[in-house]
């Protein structure tokens, strides 16, 4: 195995495993917000935290996806070399333009979530800007997740060095 054969794995693989640690964490900041908003806690550092921890790792998934992107996939290679090319192929489609940039939109939306929260000084303010702007990143990343069993650009759910589960 070449040793850019092993980076790419390496790195697909971290990237694929850090997928459900930022959809677990966001759910649990989620739910921590929505706790928060519905029972009408107050704000605690640990809430700052938990939202800080989901926008912290969603950037180390992009990070890698942009790595991915750009240094090793093939569809990357082709969608910067030719757009117009590239997008007559659905898994092209999909991976060289609606993944990279609906991941980038859930990202800046969680970011700016995470940015109105430490603006707002009333504590149910925050609880329901950081329930409902985390929420809605979240379904972003839901629906930009190549899903096993879709047709032409759909993943494994778990991929570790070269092996699927």
């Amino acid at each position: 195995m070449a040793f850019t054969d092993f980076l790419y794995q390496l790195i697909l693989s971290l990237h694929n495993l850090m997928r459900w640690v930022v959809v677990i964490v966001a759910f649990l900041a989620i739910l921590r917000a929505y706790r928060g908003w519905q029972g009408k806690r107050a704000w605690i550092a640990a809430d700052d935290r938990s939202g800080m921890l989901f926008v912290i790792l969603f950037d180390i998934q992009v990070l890698l996806g942009v790595i991915l992107y750009i240094f090793f996939s093939q569809v990357g290679a082709i969608s910067l070399a030719n757009l117009s090319q590239a997008m007559a192929v659905p898994e092209n489609i999909f991976f060289g333009l609606a993944h990279w940039i609906l991941m980038i939109i859930a990202l800046g939306l969680a970011h700016a979530g995470r940015a109105m929260t430490r603006r707002l000084a009333d504590g149910a303010a925050k609880f329901k800007r950081a329930a409902l702007m985390f929420s809605i990143s979240t379904l972003v990343v839901i629906a930009a997740i190549p899903w096993e069993g879709l047709d032409s650009y759909g993943r494994p759910l778990f991929r570790l060095f070269g092996f699927s589960f």
